[in-house]
């Protein structure tokens, strides 16, 4: 049997549910499906079922596996999460379902601070510690903004089990220009010897009139002279409209001390902004210049949802594009709520589609209670 997972949204609603306005309207349950290559038919495998509060924040996530023998759905996973005053989501607690107690098992715990401004200052993770029954440090995140709202530093924290201490792991700098585009960035990494941070990497943007990005070009350390050393350079085209209508990647060549082509990227958008297009080229260092390599087309409804996204591959002895390994579809109810994400992957025996997976996702009324359905 032949199985993948990827994902398709079908939504359904019942008659008295269409008059709802969709500001009223929730994901109630989403299902999951594989597609069979032996019955050629769609398998069941997962059931969510979601909670909301009065807020229309998530509160509870349930997750259901297929039983097969007894043909009913058993406990698999469960969420819980907590918001503040603010909606600020401040707890999310996992568990895993024990089919030996017939009760659920913590697995995982998140806790996020914030400051006055809801700009998110600091993300605990645990997990679950079977011989303690407790929860037991994992990684933490410490943000730290400027007085504009950027997001000025980031430090990551692994937790020492045996010094029962968070430790120093990675940490990030960003830099900003007085119109808020971010100019810099900076990466270290903890030693342990000297306890110092170390630099690893850097990345120095320039940005247009607009704000865009024109120019990033990333360093890496010399451990020999502990300075920076070129990397890799990105140079990026725009339209009037702002969008991104070429992206040009070069490697660092240490020999010639030169910028050498790597990938180039050609998007086109309807009058819209949608990106109806994007054309991939490889650099050809004999014949010194850009080579197609592949292809993606997107596909839009009258309401600007895409319905349509096929990938295409460079083929250099027919000299054109032929079929990739996935084309995935998208459909839509009249409130725009997405209701089918379809994917297909393409059988070069049968040189035809075969269905993947999908999922039935299933929108209702808002309700504060999980669906007994």
């Amino acid at each position: 049997m032949k199985k993948t997972y990827i994902i398709l949204l079908i939504s359904a609603f019942s008659i008295n549910l269409f008059s709802q306005k969709n500001d009223e309207m929730v994901e109630d349950s989403t299902y999951f499906y594989e597609w069979d290559s032996e019955t050629n038919d769609w398998v069941i495998e997962e059931r969510d079922v979601y909670s909301y509060d009065t807020n229309r924040n998530l509160t509870e996530i349930i997750s259901y596996e297929w039983d097969f023998i007894t043909m009913n759905w058993v406990n698999y996973k469960f969420y819980i999460l907590i918001y503040d005053a603010n909606g600020n989501k401040t707890e999310v607690i996992y568990y895993d379902w024990d089919s030996e107690t017939n009760d659920w098992v913590g697995s995982k715990r998140r806790i996020w601070t914030y400051d006055v401004n809801g700009n998110e200052t600091e993300d605990f993770r645990y997990k679950w510690e079977s011989e303690t029954n407790d929860w037991i440090g994992d990684l933490r995140f410490v943000n730290t903004y400027d007085v504009n709202g950027n997001k000025t530093e980031v430090i990551y924290y692994n937790w020492d089990s045996e010094t029962n201490h968070w430790v120093g792991d990675m940490r990030y700098f960003y830099a900003f220009d007085a119109h808020g585009n971010n100019t810099e960035n900076a990466f270290y990494r903890w030693d342990s010897k000297t306890e110092d941070w170390v630099n690893r990497e850097r990345v120095v943007k320039t940005c247009d009139a607009d704000g865009n990005e024109i120019e990033v070009i990333s360093y890496r350390r010399d451990f020999k002279t502990n300075g920076w050393v070129c990397n890799r350079c990105y140079v990026y085209a725009y339209d009037a409209n702002g969008n991104e209508t070429e992206k040009i990647s070069y490697n660092w060549d240490s020999e010639t001390n030169h910028w050498v082509g790597d990938s180039r990227e050609i998007s086109t958008y309807d009058a819209s902004g949608n990106k109806t297009e994007d054309v991939i080229f490889k650099w050809d260092s004999e014949t010194k210049n850009w080579v197609n390599s592949w292809r993606n087309v997107n596909t839009y409804d009258a309401n600007g949802n895409e319905t349509e996204d096929a990938y295409y591959v460079w083929e250099s002895e027919t000299n054109d594009w032929t079929v990739s390994n996935f084309n995935t579809f998208w459909t839509y109810d009249t409130y725009g709520n997405e209701t089918g994400y379809t994917v297909y992957y393409w059988d070069s025996e049968t040189n035809g589609w075969e269905g993947v997976s999908k999922d039935l996702n299933y929108w209702s009324k808002i309700t504060t209670s999980i669906s007994d359905d």
